[in-house]
């Protein structure tokens, strides 16, 4: 292969990448009242857990708090590694596809007016969610990020209907937990290392069902926004 053939090959990668990654919005140009519509999600199988309680205040201009700062990182981490361990059995992708699936699908659907079916070939469209990112991050507190690349495709012609990445950044409020605090703050590392299993568990699979409604939000904006033209 020479040079310039390898270029024109990078070039049309790069392209069909580019081309993936735009967004689309032609809902105003299909008939969804009365349709059949075929969901199908893909989801990692684990979720990415990054905690850090962040440094010591005055840290990075005093020696002394620096030095203190490394022997309590040294604990602290030790502590942070063992509940992103617990964190990474707890958070499955498949509990993620079944909040997209309870959630974010049927939402989807019946904002268009359509009905979800099990078979492609019983389908007029076909809802495809794939997960990019799914995890966790400590930045003020503790909070669920998930990004899909969502897109509705019309069975017959191929074409895609409407395509977008969404994203949300859900802060896990102590409420889902079970921990009478003030919904929408973020709950705290430490508060997380008190909780059980069971409570870990039952409160992010609460969390990931909000995340999921809260995309079907940003669905909501594109067909409002086509229906207005």
């Amino acid at each position: 292969m020479t040079k310039n053939q390898s270029l024109i090959l990078l070039a049309l990668a790069a392209a069909l990448l580019l081309g993936s990654c735009v967004s689309v919005n032609h809902l105003d140009e299909y008939r969804f009242e009365g349709s059949t519509m075929a969901p199908t999600i893909w989801a990692p199988e684990f979720a990415d857990v990054h905690l850090s309680r962040g440094n010591i205040p005055g840290s990075e201009d005093s020696v002394l708090l620096g030095i203190l700062e490394i022997g309590a990182n040294v604990a602290v981490g030790i502590q942070e590694q063992k509940l992103e361990t617990r964190l990474n059995e707890i958070l499955r992708g498949d509990d993620l596809a079944l909040a997209l699936e309870t959630e974010f699908v049927p939402d989807t659907a019946a904002m268009l007016g359509a009905m979800t079916v099990d078979r492609f070939a019983d389908a007029d469209y076909l809802l495809e969610v794939e997960v990019r990112e799914y995890g966790l991050t400590s930045a003020g507190g503790v909070h669920m990020e998930i990004s899909v690349d969502a897109r509705i495709i019309h069975r017959f012609s191929g074409q895609t209907a409407w395509r977008r990445r969404l994203s949300v950044s859900e802060p896990a409020s102590p409420g889902y937990f079970g921990i009478n605090e003030y919904l929408g703050t973020a709950i705290s590392i430490a508060a997380l290392e008190q909780l059980s299993d069971e409570a870990l568990q039952n409160g992010f699979d609460r969390l990931s069902r909000q995340a999921a409604a809260n995309l079907s939000e940003r669905f909501r904006r594109d067909y409002f926004k086509a229906r207005s033209r």
